[in-house]
């Protein structure tokens, strides 16, 4: 302009050039309203952008200077993404300079993980799960599971593909857990079962007779119920029969005594019957069998019959004596 009709006479005049100057700002977003900064840089079709990096936050953005540009430059912003985020940067994606702003948005990482729980004789029980990942924080740290209602934990602020592995808090007694299928398990799957299955119990059946010790060698015949073997065994007098590795459930042992002989009494360990014997998971039941023998009642005399007997008696032992004489 000031070279611009410029009289001859004056003899002279000034052409200003003017460096193409721009600020470009990079705004910045956490889905979790994280205070942390992270580095920025930002790249342009054309010109010099200084500083080569910046910092932004959610409360200072960072803010570069664009200059020495030709035409309608556009400028895109790019971060390092810092962990446990997914950083979308589609918004600062060639963004027209003029335009002076754009905006990144990090999300943090977040998943879910179930521990199903599957007890092999249908046990409603409920036990206490842990789950630990490779990557990212797990919430809670422990939580229930049965097999109506699975423990369910959440997964956030990892990065990349971690796997997580769940176990068992105290395994329920008379149980033994299967945690294979949970072990090192991607997070990605989002679900595993541990297994419960029932440890097989002991039943001890033991004979006591009255008098003991018999000496009379008398066995006793018993007959099991429920799908004990054998379903028939005999006993004597301080004997036992032992049904090992038993699954949990209802059995019954019976005994038949002989003639003279009766059952004085039967009971188990557990407070249940014999009859009905109830075989916990991992549980060592005995149960024990009393029996008497008969007492032959000696009958009474009347006084007429006990003179009458004692005459009897007198009168063979003076036969006898007579002979002997």
């Amino acid at each position: 302009a000031g070279c611009s009709s410029v009289a001859l006479a004056t003899g002279t005049c000034t052409i200003v050039n003017t460096l193409n100057t721009a600020g470009f700002t990079v705004a910045k977003d956490f889905s979790d309203d994280s205070p942390a900064g992270v580095a920025v840089a930002l790249t342009c079709t054309s010109g010099t952008v200084a500083p080569a990096t910046a910092t932004a936050s959610e409360a200072t953005p960072a803010s570069f200077t664009v200059s020495g540009f030709s035409g309608t430059p556009t400028c895109t912003a790019t971060e390092t993404v810092p962990p446990g985020y997914t950083a979308n940067q589609a918004g600062c994606s060639a963004v027209a300079l003029a335009a002076g702003t754009c905006t990144i948005t990090n999300t943090r990482n977040a998943g879910s993980f179930t521990v199903l729980k599957d007890f092999n004789d249908g046990n409603p029980s409920a036990v206490t799960v842990s789950l630990a990942c490779t990557s990212g924080t797990v919430s809670p740290a422990s939580a229930p599971a049965s097999e109506s209602t699975p423990a369910v934990f959440a997964v956030t602020g990892f990065s990349g593909m971690p796997t997580c592995t769940a176990t068992e808090t105290g395994v329920p007694a008379g149980y033994a857990a299967n945690e294979a299928g949970c072990a090192g398990v991607a997070l990605s799957a989002g679900n595993c079962t541990i297994v419960n299955s029932a440890l097989p119990g002991t039943i001890t059946i033991v004979e006591r007779t009255v008098p003991s010790p018999d000496t009379s060698g008398t066995s006793f015949a018993f007959t099991a119920g429920g799908g004990l073997v054998p379903t028939n065994f005999v006993l004597r007098d301080g004997e036992s029969q032992v049904f090992a590795g038993v699954a949990p459930g209802t059995y019954s042992v019976m005994q038949s005594p002989p003639p003279g002989w009766r059952v004085t009494g039967a009971s188990c360990s557990d407070g249940s019957s014999p009859d009905s014997i109830e075989l916990g998971p991992g549980e060592a039941i005995t149960c024990t069998f009393t029996t008497s023998r008969d007492i032959v009642p000696v009958p009474v005399l009347s006084w007429p019959a006990c003179l009458a007997l004692l005459a009897s008696l007198l009168l063979a032992v003076y036969l006898r004596l007579r002979r002997v004489h």
